[in-house]
């Protein structure tokens, strides 16, 4: 469990694996660890109010990790977040600091631009800041930034969408990020009609569909192989005087 708050220890907290009690190991900064060394399938996790109190038990989040190799994947936000989400959040540096991340997706602009259909005065910063939040605790860590697809609203055609591209294009160069510029592969302005007469996108003309989603993850991933093939060595030395795009 990464980050929790126990108020005073007025709660109590069990765990058990397909039934069987697990022992609980406090770090004392708010980290419980949970170790087995059998496979399991279910995980239960009971809370239970030991004395009054009036302040709740919060859970952060859990993370549950074994020791296969791979990519280990945590997802930052909830629907209608904006760019300065992660300046926004309290406990983020204590908490990504558990995970150690070595790359960093930063997948925000839609509710940025969509509902003025326009780059806010403010945006330049938040993102700029993003960065240097990130580097500050994770100098070696790779940062990708993205850009949002065509979308409609009220049936008008938002056209920040193609000036958001080529505004994060501009900051990847100079921020040495890599840039994964989603506008242009998935077709640019006035794209969305195709992608919903192809149900790779819903009727409301900006989120996509399961199919869509899959279709974008996918593509995302085959980017990354690409590069990784064309690029021998990918990482924030190299990307001092150039930005790479994976494609």
């Amino acid at each position: 469990f990464p980050s929790h708050h126990n108020p005073s220890n007025r709660y109590a907290i069990t765990v058990t694996l397909d039934g069987r009690n697990a022992e609980l190991q406090d770090s004392g900064d708010g980290l419980l660890i949970v170790t087995s060394d059998q496979t399991f399938d279910s995980l239960q996790v009971t809370i239970i109010k030991k004395e009054p109190c009036t302040q709740p038990f919060e859970l952060y989040g859990v993370d549950i990790q074994n020791q296969n190799k791979g990519v280990l994947y945590h997802n930052l936000g909830v629907g209608g977040a904006r760019f300065d989400a992660i300046l926004q959040q309290k406990l983020y540096k204590r908490q990504i600091a558990i995970l150690h991340p070595d790359l960093f997706i930063l997948d925000w602009g839609t509710n940025d631009t969509l509902a003025g259909d326009r780059i806010p005065s403010n945006l330049r910063s938040a993102i700029i800041n993003t960065i240097d939040l990130i580097r500050e605790q994770f100098p070696n860590a790779s940062i990708l930034l993205t850009t949002v697809q065509d979308m409609n609203r009220k049936k008008r055609n938002i056209i920040s969408t193609g000036i958001f591209s080529k505004f994060i294009r501009e900051i990847a160069l100079e921020k040495h990020c890599m840039l994964y510029d989603w506008y242009r592969v998935s077709g640019e302005q006035h794209s969305m009609k195709k992608w919903i007469a192809e149900k790779y996108a819903q009727p409301d003309n900006v989120h996509l569909t399961i199919k869509g989603y899959r279709l974008k993850g996918k593509l995302l991933g085959q980017a990354f192989l690409n590069t990784f093939d064309t690029i021998p060595q990918i990482g924030r030395a190299s990307c001092r005087e150039r930005v790479y795009v994976l494609v």
